[in-house]
Order: structure tokens, then sequence, then C-alpha cells
């Protein structure tokens, strides 16, 4: 991609092409607002990084939250359907099959339960003592160190939260599979 104004692709981030090319710089008015330059874009692009981290952490919060929500509404449907497996096999009712079903429910509970199950999480914030006996002499640095330890935890944490996706997508496989294995095990086995 070339940044140059007025040459090239001026296609963004997003993937979205410019409508208008901007003035080259020998013919642009001196009123037109170009953000920042030289040294002071360092500054700006570092304070950007922090805002767009703290987005980042932000997101990764809500989805988080919302894979736990999901794994604790799947364990208390993975407990109600135990129970009513433990009805059928004290009933003695197609003992293998509720073997199997309950197989399936309780391998869907282990998942869910992997999914809630404390870890160490990235934090959204840094600790105080950072602040109040600052480590670097100049604010860049600071941003520098801020923007880097947080992207070091954005990874660390989206690693996590897939790895937690994936384990309720197999609580949720194990959850929808124990009914049809039931079904296949008590046809199987009347046939037999």
């Amino acid at each position: 991609m070339n940044n140059s104004f007025g040459a090239g692709d001026m296609s963004g981030p997003s993937g979205l092409q410019a409508t208008e090319r901007a003035p080259s710089e020998s013919n642009r008015p001196d009123d037109i607002e170009v953000g920042q330059m030289g040294p002071d874009l360092l500054y700006w692009s570092t304070k950007e990084a922090v805002r767009q981290a703290e987005a980042k952490i932000k997101s990764q919060s809500e989805a988080l939250a919302g894979i736990m929500t999901r794994a604790t509404t799947l364990l208390g449907w993975t407990v109600t359907a135990s129970l009513a497996l433990a009805a059928a096999l004290v009933a003695e009712k197609e003992v293998a099959a509720v073997v199997l079903t309950a197989t399936c429910t309780v391998a869907s509970a282990i998942c869910a339960i992997a999914v809630i199950w404390p870890r160490e999480w990235g934090t959204a914030s840094w600790e105080i003592e950072w602040f109040l006996n600052p480590p670097y002499e100049t604010e860049l640095q600071f941003l520098d160190a801020m923007a880097r330890g947080a992207a070091k935890r954005i990874k660390e944490d989206q690693e996590k939260i897939e790895q937690c996706a994936h384990l309720l997508r197999l609580a949720y496989l194990f959850l929808v599979l124990s009914p049809i294995v039931g079904a296949v095990a008590v046809f199987g086995f009347s046939r037999a």
C-alpha cells in the first residue's frame, strides 16, 4: 500500500477505497488539518495504541462474560438431564441406553465446568504503584510500556477465550448428542 498523498492505493485498514485524493504537499492549503507529523506522530500513535488496547480488552471481557453465561446455563441443563437419567436408572429402564446418554451428559457438564473454572486473566488496568513511582522518564515511554503490556495480555487472553469457546462448543455437542445416543441405544438394544 502506498501511503503518500495523491498517489497509489488509498485503501485503509478496513479495505475501503478513498473516493477523493488528498492534495499533494506542494499544493495543499495551509488550513487543512493533517494530524500529527514527525516525532509527534510517534506520541500520537502510542496513545492510540493504548486506547485501542483498552477497547480490545473491553471487547474480550464482554465476549468472555457471554461464554461464561452460556456455559453456566448449559451446566444447569446438564444437571436437570442427569437427574432425569438417574431416575430412569433407578427404575431400571433401558439401563445401557441410560448409561450411554448419561455419559454424554456428564461429558457436557465437564466441558461446561472447564469453561467456568477460574483462570488467570489479564486485567484492563495497571497497578497504581506503577503510576505513583514511575519507572520511566517520559510519558511516551510510559505509554509505550502500557501498550506493549496490553498487547501481550490481549494475545494471552485471546488464546484462553478461544479455548473456552471450543470447550463450550464441545459441551453443546455432547448435550445435543445425549438424546440421540440414547435413542440409538434403545433401538439398537431392543433389536438385539
